[in-house]
């Protein structure tokens, strides 16, 4: 008797962990290893920092038509991010210090090969999309 009582409560114990592993979790939010920075633009720009993300990815000195790719491994993909970059002559100092915030729309799937990419264009603007 105590073993077909004990076979019924490890069934129902059984049922219920089923039951409760079928309920819907919430999905996890998208995340990105890639992150890439370009200067469509004819001068050199430095990013300085990129304020939004666990781990900030360096960006440096971007020349005209060129760009920086940072492999962070998966982060969560922020609404937005502040950019703290520079254009001018950075020996001299001549040029400003700018921060520029970017919305960032992420979508609900993305594959292992998709970059964030931010660029930069004139007239010193920032635009970030997937690719």
């Amino acid at each position: 008797m105590f073993t077909s009582l004990k076979s019924v409560f490890g069934c129902i114990f059984l049922l219920l962990l089923i039951g409760n592993g079928c309920s819907k979790s919430p999905p996890l939010p998208p995340q990105i290893n890639t992150i890439k920075f370009l200067n469509n633009t004819p001068g050199e720009i430095w990013v300085d920092s990129v304020e939004g993300f666990q781990k900030e990815p360096p960006a440096g000195i971007l020349t005209t038509g060129a760009g920086a790719t940072s492999f962070m491994g998966p982060q969560r993909i922020p609404t937005k991010v502040t950019i703290t970059w520079w254009k001018g002559d950075r020996q001299n100092r001549i040029g400003e210090i700018r921060k520029s915030e970017v919305a960032i729309s992420a979508p609900t799937k993305l594959s292992a090969a998709t970059e964030l990419v931010f660029q930069f264009s004139e007239p010193d603007s920032w635009t970030s999309e997937f690719q």
